[in-house]
């Protein structure tokens, strides 16, 4: 199957990204970016590949489909949370937290 390189390559540009943004090594994270889509998408792929029995071409197709949405999902919501370092939006959400636990309010 073809589709976990694809994912392997879009996360690599997006990680990549990410990373030259944010003055690090560019090249270093896209390729960790791409071995971290590559396993998370075959694993995904294949325990939903393995736990499916076709009973008609339709429905197979609506699960190829329904598998892919998963494992894109699954690497973009992982994905954020690996490269947490390069972006800001955990810290800030964990100062509105603190801000509203100490103050009682959000700031």
């Amino acid at each position: 199957m073809m589709m976990p390189w694809l994912f392997a390559l879009g996360t690599a540009v997006w990680f990549g990204a990410m990373g030259k943004r944010a003055g690090r090594n560019w090249f270093g994270w896209a390729l960790g970016g791409a071995m971290f889509a590559l396993v998370t998408s075959t694993i995904v792929l294949g325990v939903s590949h393995a736990m499916f029995l076709p009973m008609s071409h339709a429905a197979e197709d609506a699960h190829r489909l329904k598998s892919l949405a998963f494992t894109l999902f699954v690497v973009l919501v992982l994905g954020w949370l690996l490269t947490t370092g390069l972006h800001r939006h955990p810290h800030l959400i964990f100062e509105r937290m603190k801000a509203w636990f100490t103050t009682g309010r959000p700031t």
